[in-house]
């Protein structure tokens, strides 16, 4: 996460370079300082603001592996060829992450989201970002 350089935020409505100094981890977080913010009470301001980066400076991945940011969108088919809507976002659970899908407008099981585990070959059985469709093993009455 500190190899990709640099970051951005944006902050009311423009985008700011920040560069950080120094981090190091504590209790499952993170704790950085950040260039030209020397106190606590300084970086205040950038509570809740989300950190980008270029995507053209993200590492490559392995097979089978994949940023969320490609993920999020793809429709979700089932084996049965149902269509069980779209990505909306995926959340982080510690054992596993979950896809939320949101459903299409006139899904018969009328359903205005999943959450379905992202579980790779139990689950989730095939991915093709190309396409942005996502195939998965899942029962839509769910």
């Amino acid at each position: 996460m500190f190899f990709y350089k640099p970051w951005f935020i944006k902050y009311k409505n423009k985008w700011k370079n920040i560069q950080i100094k120094q981090w190091k981890n504590y209790l499952n977080f993170f704790i950085i300082k950040i260039k030209g913010f020397n106190n606590p009470e300084d970086v205040k301001i950038l509570t809740n603001v989300k950190i980008f980066v270029d995507s053209k400076d993200i590492v490559s991945l392995n097979d089978n592996e994949y940023y969320w940011k490609d993920i999020i969108g793809c429709q979700v088919i089932n084996l049965q060829n149902y269509n069980m809507g779209k990505i909306y976002k995926i959340i982080e659970t510690g054992s596993h992450d979950v896809l939320e899908i949101t459903s299409q407008k006139n899904d018969f099981f009328l359903k205005k989201k999943r959450l379905v585990p992202f579980i790779y070959k139990i689950i989730i059985k095939k991915i093709n970002l190309k396409k942005k469709i996502i195939q998965i093993d899942w029962d839509p009455s769910f």
